[in-house]
């Protein structure tokens, strides 16, 4: 997600889905975690929580979407 911000406010996508009008808002939760809520049109649809590896280089996400809490996956 580039130009995000890890302080909890919105900020445009300017990565893939930049022509979209996707508005992601990501939380630093630590310093190797942190959530992430993806909207569109005021909506929040997907969320996630993503892990950086203990090594660095890569990291696990876990998302869903808002919808379907259940459904979550990795």
């Amino acid at each position: 997600m580039p130009g995000t911000r890890f302080d909890g406010r919105p900020a445009a996508d300017r990565g893939a889905n930049a022509d979209r009008g996707h508005t992601p808002a990501v939380t630093a939760v630590s310093p190797t975690h942190y959530r992430c809520t993806f909207v569109i049109a005021g909506s929040s649809y997907v969320r996630g929580i993503n892990t950086l590896a203990a090594d660095r280089r890569s990291f696990t996400e876990v998302s869903w979407l808002v919808a379907r809490p259940a459904k979550k996956g990795g």
